[in-house]
Formats: structure tokens, sequence, C-alpha cells
């Protein structure tokens, strides 16, 4: 089970006590998994089913093309959440590739489990969906803006 240690601001915890957070990754079923620098964490194409939060590391979010080449889309650091969109939306497949850019730690959230309350009803969890809608948000509005400015 994942341990948060020290305090990692993130968007995605703000609300949640530091002695909640392990709680909250037990209740979640939370898997952490390493990776070398280098390493794809998720492939184009993988059917995506939990949210990926970096614990320690960096990674990049990269377009591939037919010739190999990767263009970057974003850059996800300690603390920031990836696969979000993809994951919340059951079936949709990933158009990206997401790199390990150094040596990186990411706990791995079953959307499912972070979408559906559990019996105990814990505060966290309300808070958690709710800055998960926010951070959502937040990057449909950064999306539209960018949009905007190309087609002009």
């Amino acid at each position: 089970m994942p341990k948060l240690g020290a305090l990692i601001p993130s968007p995605l915890l703000v609300g949640i006590q530091p002695e909640e957070r392990d709680a909250m990754f037990a209740c979640l079923a939370a898997r952490e998994i390493s990776f070398a620098k280098g390493s794809y964490i998720l492939r184009e194409g993988d059917a995506v089913e939990a949210i990926g939060f970096v614990k320690i590391g960096l990674v990049h979010v990269v377009r591939e093309d037919f010739w190999g080449n990767r263009n970057l889309i974003t850059e996800i650091g300690t603390g920031e959440v990836f696969a979000e969109s993809y994951a919340c939306l059951p079936g949709s497949e990933l158009s990206v590739s997401v790199v390990a850019v150094e040596n990186t730690t990411v706990i791995f959230l079953d959307v499912r489990r972070v979408l559906t309350t559990c019996n105990s009803a814990c505060e966290y969890h309300q808070v958690l969906i709710r800055n998960l809608v926010s951070m959502l948000a937040a990057k449909n509005l950064t999306l539209n803006e960018k949009l905007q400015h190309i087609t002009q």
C-alpha cells in the first residue's frame, strides 16, 4: 500500500489532511509502481482505468508519429496527475504515451473506486471527487483557451 510520508503539495489533495491520506489510498486500493528513467508508464492505445499520481519524479506526455518522433504535449511533476480524462471515460484508448523523464514513482488510483463513495462515507472521498472535477474543469478551460488562440 502506498505511503505518502512527507506532505506533497497537490491540487488533488487540497483539503485532505496529511493523516487521512494513507487511509484514503488504502480505501481506494491504490497501487504504487516505480519506473526507471526512459520507461513507458502508459502507451498510446492503452485502455486506462486508473488515474496516475506522480509521487516522486517527472513524466512527459508525448505524441509519437509514424517515424518515431516525439512531440511533447505536457510535463507532469510531483503531486500532479495524468490520464484522468481517459480513466473517467470507460473504454477510451490513450492517444498519447506517458514516459518517465527520470526515475519516477507513480500511485495509480482506480477511477471506479474514486468516483464511487465507499460504505464508510469517508469525508476525504467527497473532497477528492470535488478536487478531481475542479482539475478536469481547469484543464478543459486551458484547452479551450489554446484552441481559441490556434483558430485565430
